[in-house]
């Protein structure tokens, strides 16, 4: 692969092999180490590789009259010692600067003024993380408990007492001291709830009643008296005596 890719923040020219190993038969990718970037401009650039038929690689070069190649490096000698920080962090500590020539006196120097110091403050790290691990772990408890009782309550069925079993969890919740016993008795109670709920005792039967009969009206009940006294005076007006005739008087 070769040639120029700008995207996000990848910006550099690629020249990629493939290598077959000849003892695994894998392909293996060699990648530049120092890609050249791509130019900034709008304007037309030529990207040349050349390969051989002999696979020798020739890469085109700038000439750089400053170049040159040291043999036998030369550093000059130490003068100072100077740090530099740049940070947001406090908590950094410097001190046992040793500058000596002979390597076995610096191990010795390492072995006796750093490594004592080192193993103490490892065990101290040890038994803070060890209480930090007691603490975080009944913090990690009460998370995954609360968001359990959570799912809970928010399951369709429970939407008549969804309100109220946010409100004893929230209470629960806030509780700075929270203990595991506490939480299981929350969870013990929640649960009840959601037992009574699903499997709550039988409801009663409800018990049909059949419609009673509707009393008559007092109109039919005062038509009927008023036929019961009509049928009474007509009774008596036909039970009545016939009246006598009285004899005629001749003068």
């Amino acid at each position: 692969m070769f040639g120029p890719d700008k995207c996000g923040t990848t910006n550099k020219v690629h020249f990629i092999l493939k290598h077959k190993n000849p003892k695994s038969g894998e392909y293996v990718e060699h990648h530049l180490k120092f890609p050249p970037s791509v130019p900034h401009d709008k304007l037309t650039h030529v990207y040349t590789a050349i390969l051989k038929s002999d696979n020798e690689l020739q890469i085109l070069e700038i000439p750089n009259p400053n170049y040159f190649e040291l043999d036998q490096p030369d550093f000059e000698p130490i003068a100072a010692v100077g740090i530099e920080i740049w940070t947001m962090q406090d908590g950094i500590l410097f001190d046992n600067v040793l500058i000596a020539k002979d390597e076995k006196f610096a191990a010795s120097i390492r072995d006796t003024t750093w490594k004592p110091k080192f193993d103490a403050e490892k065990e101290k790290q040890k038994d803070e993380e060890a209480a930090a691990t007691g603490s975080d772990g009944l913090a990690g408890f009460q998370k995954k408990v609360f968001e359990l009782l959570y799912q809970v309550a928010d399951i369709s069925f429970l939407s008549e007492h969804k309100d109220k079993i946010t409100d004893l969890i929230e209470k629960a919740e806030k509780q700075p001291n929270i203990t595991i016993g506490v939480l299981v008795s929350i969870v013990v109670v929640i649960l009840t709830l959601f037992f009574r709920i699903i499997f709550g005792g039988k409801k009663a039967k409800v018990v049909e009643k059949k419609p009673e009969p509707v009393a008559e009206t007092s109109t039919t009940e005062g038509s009927s008296d008023e036929m019961k006294e009509e049928t009474t005076e007509a009774e008596s007006e036909g039970a009545a005596p016939p009246r006598r005739r009285q004899p005629r008087r001749e003068n």
